[in-house]
């Protein structure tokens, strides 16, 4: 029961990927293997769980809009106020910023 809303995500984009592997034009181009549901479901996992909310390229810059940021994501997780780092983001980059001097050898968090 907590999973329908992924069942469903599931059951529209499967849909939408035979639709896409079917198509002529395409099918030579586009794998028709498409994942299991639990292995989508573990691959959303790993996506939403290392994604940064608001950080798209949506203009409108909401929750929903989210985005993978890889090297900033390779900074040890910390909450708390002592994080050494912060990052700003623009409309064209994300900037990782320090918010000490960092020796050599210190962890960002």
């Amino acid at each position: 029961k907590s999973k329908i809303g992924i069942k469903k995500d599931y059951e529209i984009i499967s849909q939408a990927w035979k639709k896409i592997t079917n198509d002529d034009d395409t099918a030579a181009v586009v794998s028709p293997d498409f994942p299991s549901f639990d292995t989508f479901d573990v691959m959303l996992a790993v996506v939403t769980s290392r994604a940064f909310a608001g950080m798209g390229s949506s203009s409108k810059n909401n929750d929903d809009d989210i985005a993978m940021l890889p090297l900033i994501d390779l900074c040890n997780h910390y909450r708390g106020k002592k994080k050494n780092a912060s990052y700003l983001r623009n409309d064209e980059d994300v900037t990782l910023i320090s918010n000490d001097v960092l020796q050599s050898g210190t962890e960002i968090r």
